[in-house]
């Protein structure tokens, strides 16, 4: 009788440390942001509108990912009116919060 109760003492305490190792176990990291093609064109589209809106011509606009949260690239605009339309080529970046996935971009 003394070796059942041995025995059951010992399976119970088998079964307790195997739950306490499963419950260990770390929580699955989030997947960080990155651009993908669509934010590439939605950022293109917002610079393009951004230059229009302002009274000028956008002839081009051109980003290309330099990686995962960052690209480059420029904006060609005109006056879109007046007998003198130089042409301007800006340069333009775009950065992405790893966490939240909001970017931000800026022409100079």
């Amino acid at each position: 009788m003394k070796l059942l109760f041995l025995c059951v003492g010992v399976l119970m305490a088998c079964v307790g440390c195997n739950s306490n190792t499963q419950a260990a176990a770390p929580a699955p990291q989030p997947v960080p942001k990155v651009f993908s093609e669509a934010d590439v064109t939605r950022a293109q589209a917002d610079i393009k509108s951004h230059y229009e809106d302002q009274g000028f011509e956008v002839q081009q606009v051109n980003l290309i990912k330099d990686s995962d949260r960052h690209l480059s690239g420029y904006v060609k605009i005109r006056k879109a009116s007046g007998f003198v339309r130089p042409q301007l080529v800006k340069n333009c970046v775009a950065s992405m919060d790893v966490d939240s996935g909001k970017s931000i971009w800026e022409c100079k």
